[in-house]
C-alpha cells in the first residue's frame, strides 16, 4: 500500500517509490468572448487524494505531482462571477470526462471555457 501526502501541487509517496511526476495542465477561458481567466482554482481529484493549482495571467495551469490514475478535473471561480464546471462542460461530478495520468508524463490540453451563470430579476407585486 501507498501512501501518499499532499500538498496543492505535490505528491509524496511514502513507500519507497518517490515523487509522483505526473501532470495536468491546460487553459480556462471565458465561454463569451474567450478571454482568459485568472485565478481559477482547478483540481483533480483520483482515487483517494485532490490537487489542486490555480490559473495565471494567460488562464493557464499546471497540476502537478500526479501519479498513475484516473482523475477528474473541475474548475471553480472563488469570486462566483463565472460557474463552476468539470471537464469537457460538465456541471455534475458523475458526468465528468475522467482524465487518465500516468506518471511521469503530462495530460495537456485539459481546458475549459467558463459561462457566466443566469440571473433572474425583477419586481414581486400583489396583482389585487
Amino acid at each position: 500500500m501507498t501512501l501518499v501526502l499532499t500538498n496543492h501541487d505535490k505528491a509524496i509517496q511514502l513507500n519507497g517509490g518517490g515523487t509522483a511526476t505526473g501532470a495536468i495542465s491546460g487553459q480556462v477561458t471565458a465561454e463569451a468572448g474567450g478571454s482568459s481567466l485568472q485565478d481559477i482554482s482547478v483540481c483533480a481529484s483520483g482515487y483517494s487524494l485532490y490537487y489542486c493549482s490555480t490559473t495565471n495571467a494567460t488562464g493557464h495551469y499546471t497540476i502537478n505531482g500526479l501519479s498513475t490514475d484516473v482523475y477528474k478535473v473541475s474548475f471553480y471561480d472563488p469570486t462566483n462571477t463565472y460557474s463552476y464546471e468539470y471537464y469537457n462542460d460538465q456541471l455534475f461530478w458523475s458526468n465528468a470526462d475522467q482524465v487518465t495520468v500516468t506518471d511521469g508524463q503530462t495530460r495537456p490540453n485539459i481546458n475549459a471555457a467558463l459561462s457566466i451563470p443566469s440571473h433572474i430579476t425583477g419586481t414581486v407585486t400583489d396583482g389585487a
